[in-house]
């Protein structure tokens, strides 16, 4: 299993969001609290995706990615009209489901006749909820988007990230403290899958070139591109420890 593969979220607890009300609120639709359709709007990898996928996986459960539970996405939805929606909610529904959910990703990229469509059907049955996402919500006109709760969805910055990148180090079997995570990610702005991939960088880097490191706070290793240099350890140019550096 690839890294990427083993440290994608798979629930909403290793979701990491800019704000705390947003992440409070993608729970509660995850928990089914809330069931009213959901427009997720803001920058590409900010997260919107892998959360509406999250709250339809958390929801249907073992039906999650078959035919009925999967992201719709309007460059490859080959109907004319939403009836199919209604078939994978009554679906749903007879396979213990209590309420029907679907994910449309880029929703803004359905043409303007299939949007209406789509805010027919949004006015013609409670039975399912709509998770939508979009990186263009002035593309979307103000009636369709009145049928959603409108949530913005911000890309975190590096400091949110330090829980998670944490997490998924330790997974690894690299323990480094929080001050030492946060000061690896000074600078990082980037998206989720970035992340991830930035933090495979460094992991393999510990596996493959191990350093110690004596001092008031110990290291047990660290990656590759290490410069030792008196008072400090540093990792691709970032000061990781300050301390009085010494190989072991």
């Amino acid at each position: 299993m690839s890294f990427l593969t083993r440290h994608s979220p798979q629930r909403i607890a290793d979701l990491v969001f800019r704000d705390a009300t947003v992440a409070n609120i993608i729970d509660d639709y995850a928990q089914g609290l809330r069931d009213n359709h959901l427009l997720l709007y803001g920058p590409a990898g900010s997260g919107k995706s892998i959360a509406a996928q999250i709250i339809l996986k958390t929801q249907t459960g073992d039906l999650f990615g078959s035919a009925v539970a999967q992201p719709i996405n309007p460059r490859d939805y080959s109907f004319d009209d939403f009836n199919p929606l209604l078939n994978d909610w009554g679906f749903q529904r007879t396979h213990g489901v209590p309420r029907g959910y679907t994910v449309i990703d880029e929703v803004d990229f359905f043409s303007d006749r299939m949007r209406e469509k789509l805010r027919a059907l949004i006015d013609s049955t409670k039975l399912g909820t709509i998770i939508a996402t979009t990186n263009n919500l002035h593309k979307l006109d103000e009636p369709l988007k009145d049928r959603f709760r409108k949530l913005l969805i911000e890309r975190p910055i590096a400091a949110d990230w330090t829980a998670r990148a944490q997490a998924i180090f330790a997974a690894e079997g690299v323990s480094l403290s929080t001050q030492q995570v946060s000061i690896l990610l000074n600078g990082f702005d980037g998206s989720a899958r970035e992340l991830i991939e930035w933090l495979e960088d460094y992991t393999l880097g510990f596996q493959k070139q191990p350093l110690s490191v004596k001092g008031p706070n110990v290291v047990a290793s660290t990656p590759c591109g290490i410069a030792v240099s008196p008072g400090k350890t540093l990792i691709n140019g970032r000061a990781l420890i300050n301390t009085q550096g010494s190989r072991r």
